[in-house]
């Protein structure tokens, strides 16, 4: 039955993330693109939920359809399995493919650790390594317990951190108030955002899989009439010292603080490298013009999360418009 069910899932036969789809996207820009060119983001709950950046590039391109294909919680692996479906639909001129340095190679291996995590997380997470279909049902069971919560009045995140401009948090740092999840993975290793970070300590091949996963993407839109963008949103210890601490306060170790704190990082500079033979993808790292617009006083993620903040989120929109050819309607 499970094994059905992983087929059912991995084929799409039914569109697991319609409701997803149908939530971020108004039915007139899901119905047809009339005269308009289509942009179509994927990604996570960076580029997930109705006040990210896919939202802002629809106020400020007239001339586009801007479709929303983000899916909380995911990595490439179940973006590859939803895009036949997305690029059929919509057939895109324009594809952005967000990647988070901050968690989604997590979610392409999670780091079973015995020792430091609770037995039901690492049964989940070794199920998950291998049944996708896993995951996906436990992302919808916390879904409609949010919904739940909601309902009988209690206290809940948003469903999308990354939509999180409509809940308040203190105004400091805080260990306590701190998302859970960064604080489970660092838990289960203190090395992972310079793993991830610097392709080091066994995630070299997670980024195979990554790389394997991008050109099934990037395949979808090698038409001749689609160009791909890879959006790499880094984490915010990379940003400035003011969030290392933080995330060094929450248990991430680092060998070199210097090297994470790098422009161009080993995992933008192996990313150049695998696409430079890829006609039409572009590898944009936004990493200066955040740091760029902290210095001027705007923080661009949450003190107490490491999502962007809706400033963030107005920062990577308009670092797209300067970076993305030929947008419209600036």
């Amino acid at each position: 039955m499970g094994s059905a069910f992983e087929i059912f899932y991995r084929l799409q036969i039914v569109d697991t993330y319609s409701p997803e789809l149908r939530s971020y996207n108004s039915p007139t820009d899901l119905a047809g693109s009339g005269n308009r060119s289509i942009l179509l983001t994927m990604g996570d709950s960076f580029t997930a939920g109705n006040e990210t950046y896919p939202n802002i590039l629809r106020d400020k391109l007239p001339n586009y359809v801007v479709i929303n294909s983000g899916i909380t919680g995911t990595s490439i692996i179940e973006a590859a399995i939803v895009a036949p479906n997305r690029f059929r639909q919509f057939s895109p001129t324009v594809f952005i493919y967000q990647f988070y340095v901050g968690n989604d190679f997590f979610d392409i291996t999670h780091p079973v650790n015995w020792a430091t995590i609770p037995f039901v997380r690492n049964m989940y997470w070794t199920m998950s390594n291998y049944f996708r279909s896993f995951a996906f049902l436990n992302y919808r069971l916390a879904q409609y317990e949010t919904v739940h919560r909601i309902l009988s009045g209690q206290k809940t995140r948003p469903l999308q951190a990354a939509d999180a401009s409509s809940f308040s948090e203190p105004d400091i740092f805080s260990l306590e108030a701190y998302t859970q999840r960064p604080k489970i993975n660092l838990q289960a290793d203190p090395w992972l955002l310079e793993k991830h970070i610097n392709v080091t300590g066994g995630r070299e091949a997670d980024y195979e899989i990554f790389l394997q996963k991008l050109t099934e993407l990037t395949s979808y839109c090698m038409s001749g009439r689609c160009q791909t963008y890879i959006l790499v949103i880094p984490h915010c210890s990379q940003i400035n010292a003011k969030y290392l601490n933080n995330f060094k306060q929450l248990g991430a170790r680092f060998s070199n603080e210097g090297d994470i704190q790098k422009s161009e990082y080993p995992f933008i500079t192996i990313l150049r490298q695998a696409v430079a033979s890829m006609s039409d993808v572009t590898v944009l790292n936004p990493i200066d013009y955040l740091r760029r617009r902290e210095e001027l006083g705007e923080p661009m993620y949450f003190q107490n999360d490491d999502h962007l903040t809706p400033a963030g989120h107005h920062a990577i929109a308009n670092f797209l418009l300067q970076e993305v050819k030929g947008l419209e309607g600036r």
